[in-house]
């Protein structure tokens, strides 16, 4: 009885990925998405901020307080953050931490965090408090689309 070994040499999981990309260039551009274009939220921390990014805005303002130590706020966040990478500019979030600028969270009465409202032409449209339920936030979404699209 004759027995044959064949040794096979092992490949990294970058050599797999290699060979499966074509070259080495760029693996690591062409699995990364690019961040450059993605909208951004805008932190509110001063008065002229409020009135150059909110009151002054052309489009409807999605407008988050939160506090860095807040258990919902924490989850929210990350909720508000992709429904703004899908609006295509149809909204904008601003976003104001509560120890950093409460002033203007005194101005609007905030009560709790998360707290937010949408705000269009200087006027405040809707808001919630708390961490709702996924429909309540494609409704509130939804009517900051419908806002712009009436202005049109």
């Amino acid at each position: 009885i004759c027995i044959i070994f064949f040794f096979f040499k092992q490949k990294t999981a970058y050599e797999m990925l290699r060979s499966l990309v074509g070259s080495e260039m760029c693996i690591r551009d062409r699995f990364s998405t690019d961040q450059a274009n993605q909208p951004k939220a805008i932190s509110l921390k001063t008065k002229e901020d409020w009135d150059n990014h909110v009151m002054s805005s052309k489009t409807p303002v999605v407008l988050d307080f939160y506090a860095d130590w807040c258990g919902p706020c924490k989850r929210l966040g990350p909720i508000l953050d992709d429904k703004l990478k899908g609006n295509k500019g149809k909204w904008t979030l601003a976003k104001c931490n509560i120890d950093e600028f409460g002033e203007l969270a005194q101005t609007l009465e905030v009560n709790s965090v998360p707290t937010v409202f949408l705000i269009h032409e200087g006027q405040v449209i809707d808001s919630f408090v708390g961490l709702p339920a996924s429909n309540r936030i494609d409704e509130f979404f939804k009517k900051a689309e419908d806002l712009n699209a009436e202005k049109k």
